[in-house]
């Protein structure tokens, strides 16, 4: 029989007398340092700075959801697909059809993607999905850096759960490839770095990588510029000597915006011209005649066209959601005033500046996806403008606004996930299914067609019986298949996408004439009608 020592004298007795722990009795007490869990390795495994990182993961594993969900190709992808399937590295180089245009590196990237993974849109739409990661890491990574915890975790939720990145992660167009671009030139330009010559060497391959890959890359360049002019003035010591490797980095960038310029957008001048066409016809410029400055319609269109940029940030048009996002970015602005931080102002604010110059006098139109890659600037002043909000009303507030970074997963949870545009292919599968040698299809989009017919989801047999010249209203005879579809799959409602009965228009026309569909198919965004006109 022994007496228990405390855990204290086992202590010194160990440092003082190591030896005696051989021949004493000893019980190691249930206080003794392997007995008990260590809540301090845990603390700091778990702590907030772990956060943001835990949102990125989740951001991922949305964006890989929505890749594997392989969502039916809509009209835009279409197009673009057919132009990527059906030609060469080589004749990419060329002006492509169906007036699309896209960066000629990001054409032969998915090209590759499109060979290794054939006949599905999951591999026209891989690059976008790696784009949307990469981007998610880098931009958590900056925000590390230049930022505290909670500003940190807000910022990473509205990027990495924001609903429209999400969306156009799995989506055979380069608007999440820009997205990205930026973020890393941001990331980029931002750091610090060990010598001169890595910055230099650093900033000018991937400025090189980027006009090539990104056909917004030359408005983040500007800025980056203005940055980098800012930084060497605000040291007051400007030589040639220390403005040379600068110059350098300059002179790669415009040496590789010229190159592609002459190369491949002078080439497609025909296309340039009807997209202009067509943008002005669709209101993507904003006016610049003086008789319509201060008309009240005129002052609405404005707003609606800037409002794009807000609601980037969250996908609501509620007019109360978006004078809120509006005041705590420029309550974000306020804040890098306060504190002097002339070189985040630029890189945050110049680019929306210059879409609106260039809007002006009609070179860049104003529409969503080609704005989007100005949502991390944005989402970096809505951040700050809720953490110096927060922090003037109580530290305890600043605490817990990380939670507010749930707000955006909420409403993609909300709208509907995984992300539906237009379900073209459940239509088109279904008609063929249905379909008999003497039914006739009409209405159907002719490059999705041609895409779904070319990997082989549509049989030759059923393309033999789809008139592409007729139209939904034409006089027809026999049975017919109407294949009707919106790019947009529902109405907007201010909060969430409704799915609507996209053929209702022609169900109301075709009813008021006494025909009632003998079949039909509704999904999200597409349906399918047959009729028999006898």
């Amino acid at each position: 029989m022994h007496t228990y020592r405390s855990y204290e004298t086992f202590r010194a007795t160990d440092k003082k007398y190591p030896l005696l722990n051989d021949v004493l009795p000893f019980d190691y007490p249930p206080t003794h340092k392997s007995q008990r869990i260590n809540y301090n390795k845990i603390r700091r495994i778990f702590t907030p700075a772990i956060i943001p990182w835990f949102i990125l993961i989740l951001g991922v594993v949305l964006a890989l959801i929505q890749w594997c969900y392989n969502r039916s190709i809509w009209l835009d992808e279409g197009l673009l697909a057919l132009n990527i399937i059906h030609r060469t590295p080589a004749e990419l180089l060329q002006p492509l059809d169906n007036l699309q245009s896209a960066p000629i590196l990001f054409l032969w990237i998915e090209r590759l993607f499109g060979t290794l993974i054939p006949n599905t849109e999951m591999g026209l739409r891989f690059f976008p999905m790696l784009c949307f990661v990469a981007a998610c890491v880098f931009f958590c990574k900056m925000l590390r850096r230049e930022s505290g915890i909670p500003t940190t975790s807000v910022a990473m939720g509205f990027f990495a759960f924001n609903y429209w990145l999400l969306s156009y992660s799995a989506e055979a167009k380069q608007y999440c490839v820009e997205t990205c671009v930026a973020v890393v030139l941001l990331y980029l330009i931002t750091k610090t770095y060990k010598t001169q010559l890595g910055k230099c060497l650093t900033l000018s391959i991937v400025g090189v990588m980027s006009v090539f890959m990104s056909n917004t890359a030359v408005i983040m360049l500007f800025t980056c510029g203005c940055y980098l002019l800012y930084q060497q003035l605000s040291t007051g010591n400007i030589t040639l000597r220390r403005l040379a490797p600068l110059l350098g980095v300059a002179a790669t960038w415009i040496v590789s915006l010229v190159v592609c310029y002459v190369v491949f957008v002078s080439r497609n001048n025909t296309t340039r011209e009807m997209m202009h066409t067509s943008w002005i016809a669709f209101g993507g410029f904003l006016s610049h005649h003086p008789q319509e400055l201060f008309s009240g319609n005129y002052l609405m269109f404005i707003v609606n066209r800037l409002g794009l940029f807000i609601s980037n940030v969250l996908p609501t048009y509620h007019i109360v959601a978006l004078a809120i996002i509006t005041l705590l970015i420029l309550a974000g602005m306020l804040s890098l005033l306060l504190q002097k931080r002339w070189g985040w102002l630029i890189l945050t604010i110049m680019p929306i500046v210059i879409i609106v110059l260039l809007s002006f006098i009609q070179l860049y139109p104003i529409a969503r996806r080609l704005v989007f890659f100005c949502t991390p600037g944005l989402i970096l002043l809505f951040t700050s403008g809720v953490s110096y909000l927060a922090g003037c009303i109580s530290s305890k507030v600043k605490q817990y606004s990380p939670l507010l970074a749930i707000l955006p997963l909420a409403m993609v949870l909300t709208i509907g996930f995984p992300i539906q545009r237009e379900n073209f292919r459940g239509a088109i599968t279904f008609v063929q299914d249905q379909l008999r040698p003497n039914e006739q299809i009409v209405g159907a989009r002719p490059s999705t067609l041609r895409f779904y017919s070319d990997i082989g989801v549509i049989k030759s047999s059923t393309m033999n019986q789809v008139d592409t010249s007729a139209t939904l209203m034409d006089n027809l005879t026999g049975k017919v298949w109407y294949i009707v579809s919106t790019p947009y799959g529902g109405i907007w409602d201010g909060y969430r996408y409704s799915p609507r009965h996209v053929g209702s228009n022609l169900e109301r026309r075709l009813d008021s004439l006494g025909y009632q569909p003998i079949k039909r198919y509704e999904d999200f965004g597409a349906a399918a009608y047959l009729y028999d006109f006898k």
